[in-house]
C-alpha cells in the first residue's frame, strides 16, 4: 500500500481500476435526481430523533416563524 496520498497516486489508482474487467459503471444522474437525493438528505438530517442535528433544526424553524411574523406586522 502506498502512504501520502496526492493527486498523481489518486490518479494512477483510478486508471488501474477502470482496465479491471470486474469494473462496473453507474449511470450519471440527473439534475433532478441529485436534487431530490438532497432534500432526502436534508429532511433525514432534519428529523433525526436523537441526531445532534435536531437542536439546530428547532433553531432554524423558529428563526423562519419569528421571520414571517415579523413580515406580517
Amino acid at each position: 500500500m502506498k502512504s501520502h496520498k496526492n493527486d498523481d497516486r489518486d490518479a494512477e489508482a483510478i486508471a488501474e481500476a477502470a482496465t479491471r474487467p470486474t469494473m462496473r459503471f453507474v449511470p450519471v444522474k440527473s439534475e433532478e435526481q441529485l436534487n431530490v437525493q438532497t432534500l432526502h438528505r436534508a429532511r433525514e438530517r432534519l428529523s433525526a430523533p436523537h441526531g445532534a442535528h435536531q437542536p439546530i433544526a428547532r433553531c432554524a424553524v423558529r428563526s423562519r416563524h419569528r421571520q414571517r411574523r415579523g413580515a406580517q406586522s
